[in-house]
């Protein structure tokens, strides 16, 4: 991403394709590698996450100290894949103020059939919807996190897909709505995802994950690849 053009789409949109962003070489090399990616968090091991080119898109987006607290492989099989409901990626990664990215990596196409992301363009304007948050369970009753503020709802008309070719990067706004539905075909769809913050927000000590001293968030720049 190095237009003025697309970074004012991204912020009008709340979300943004770039196609043709990782080539067919590394796209396979990260599937091979898909229980390494989730399980280290090696940033040596993790070129897709802390390469120079990825570190341009988020100097170009604004982000002055992009930290990832969170890397998912997301499989969604041939027939069974689930949907996953909409929601605001800052529901469950809350900083103050919020500042938050999804870098969502097709590694395959992702279609219609078999659960590509739905969004409702412009969402991410109105903030927090109903300031409705995960947090960790204050109280010892046995749930590891509990929902505050008001459940959302949205309108399913609102909402326009996105279909991507395999190698596409997504660019999801922390605050823009977004949604997949069940994978109904008989392709997969596979993808990478993981979340960034911006250091100079504050993370909330509220939030379902936190750092540790085994297992510290990551300073993109700070990485040299």
């Amino acid at each position: 991403m190095s237009t003025e053009a697309e970074v004012r789409k991204f912020y009008e949109d709340g979300l943004l394709v770039i196609e043709n962003f990782i080539g067919e070489e590394e796209i396979d090399e990260m599937r091979a590698e898909c229980h390494r990616l989730v399980e280290e968090m090696n940033p040596a091991e993790h070129q897709t996450v802390f390469s120079t080119t990825k570190q341009n898109v988020l100097k170009n987006l604004g982000y002055v100290d992009p930290v990832v607290m969170q890397s998912m492989y997301i499989f969604k099989q041939p027939n069974i894949g689930g949907e996953v409901i909409s929601h605001q990626d800052a529901s469950y990664l809350y900083c103050t103020p919020i500042k938050v990215v999804g870098l969502w990596v097709a590694l395959e196409d992702a279609t219609l059939e078999n659960g590509c992301l739905w969004y409702i363009p412009g969402s991410q304007k109105g903030g927090l919807l109903g300031d409705y948050r995960m947090i960790r369970n204050p109280k010892p009753d046995g749930k590891a996190c509990v929902y505050i503020g008001e459940k959302p709802t949205n309108d399913d008309k609102s909402f326009v897909a996105a279909p991507v070719k395999k190698g596409s990067l997504v660019l999801i706004d922390g605050l823009v709505v977004h949604k997949s539905e069940r994978n109904m075909s008989d392709q997969s769809r596979h993808i990478y995802t993981f979340h960034v913050y911006d250091g100079t927000s504050t993370w909330s000590d509220q939030n379902w994950i936190q750092p540790t001293d085994a297992k510290t968030f990551s300073h993109i720049y700070d990485i040299k690849v």
